[in-house]
C-alpha cells in the first residue's frame, strides 16, 4: 500500500513537471527556459529521492569525495538501472548534466521525455545506422561547448541487471570527446539491480544505493589518449565495485 501511495505521488509530481516545462517552453525566452528545465528536473529528482527515503527506505548514499570539479567535463558512470540518472543528478547539483540517452525515452515517459527533449540531452537510437549517431552526437558537442553543458555518459550501453560491470563501448564518449577534449569525471553507482524490475520492489529489500566522485581525468591531449582514459575509468569503476562488495564494507 505504502508503494501505491510513493508512486502516485510520484506520478502526480512527474505529471506537474509536464505542465511547468511546457508553460516554461511557451512564456520564457528560450535559454531561459532551458535553464528552467534544469531547474525543474533538479527539484523532481529531489522530491522522488526524499519521498522515496522516508516512504519505502531508499537510500541513496552519496560517499564523501572531496574532490575540485573543473568548470566543465564529461561524466563516465557504469549503468545498473533508470534510477541512475537520478543519482547521477544527485551527485552533480547545478551542474547542468546531459544524459546520452536512448531515444525511446524521449516519448511517453511522464516528466523524463520532456526534460530530455526540452533540455536538449542527446537521444539516440540504438538501431539505426552509426552515421546517424554520430551526427547527433556531433551536434550535441558543438552545443555543448558553447552552452557549457556537462555531458553525461554510460558506455556499458544497457543496464546491468545483475551488478556485474560490463565491457565499456567507447563510441559515444569518443565521438563526444573527438570534439570537446574535456577532462573526465568518473561515477561510480552500485546497487539499482536490486530493483532493476517493478515488481523488485514488492519484495523486502534494504534500497542501499552508493555513488561515488571517483577523480577526474585530464582532459586529453590527442584522439589516442581518449580510449586509454575510458579504459582507466572503467578501472576505477571495477575498483571501487570491489570495496564496496567486500565483506569489510559496511552495508
Amino acid at each position: 500500500m505504502i508503494l501505491i501511495f510513493y508512486l502516485s505521488m510520484v506520478l502526480v509530481h512527474l505529471i506537474s513537471v509536464d505542465i511547468r516545462i511546457a508553460w516554461a517552453k511557451l512564456l520564457l525566452p528560450r535559454d531561459r527556459a532551458m535553464r528552467m528545465v534544469e531547474r525543474i528536473a533538479e527539484s523532481a529528482t529531489e522530491f522522488i529521492l526524499r519521498w522515496g527515503r522516508k516512504l519505502i527506505g531508499l537510500d541513496i548514499r552519496q560517499e564523501p569525495d572531496h574532490i575540485n570539479l573543473p568548470d566543465q567535463f564529461i561524466v563516465v558512470a557504469n549503468h545498473q538501472s533508470l534510477l541512475d540518472i537520478l543519482a547521477a543528478l544527485h551527485s552533480f547539483p547545478g551542474k547542468g548534466l546531459r544524459f546520452v540517452a536512448k531515444r525511446e525515452l524521449g516519448r511517453h515517459v511522464p516528466g523524463a521525455s520532456r526534460v530530455l527533449r526540452y533540455g536538449r540531452h542527446p537521444l539516440i537510437n540504438r538501431y539505426t545506422n552509426f552515421r546517424e549517431t554520430a551526427d547527433i552526437l556531433s551536434s550535441f558537442s558543438r552545443l555543448a561547448k558553447r552552452r557549457g553543458f556537462n555531458p553525461a555518459v554510460f558506455p556499458e550501453g544497457t543496464r546491468s541487471r545483475d551488478g556485474s560491470l560490463k565491457k565499456f563501448n567507447p563510441g559515444a564518449y569518443r565521438i563526444i570527446q573527438t570534439r570537446t577534449m574535456l577532462p573526465t569525471v568518473v561515477l561510480a553507482i552500485d546497487g539499482g539491480s536490486k530493483y532493476s524490475h517493478f515488481t523488485d520492489f514488492l519484495r523486502k529489500n534494504d534500497y542501499l544505493y552508493r555513488t561515488r566522485i571517483l577523480g577526474v581525468i585530464p582532459a586529453p591531449e590527442s584522439k589516442d589518449e581518449i580510449k586509454k582514459d575510458l579504459e582507466r575509468a572503467r578501472e576505477m569503476i571495477a575498483g571501487q565495485l570491489e570495496i564496496w562488495r567486500s565483506p569489510s564494507s559496511a552495508r
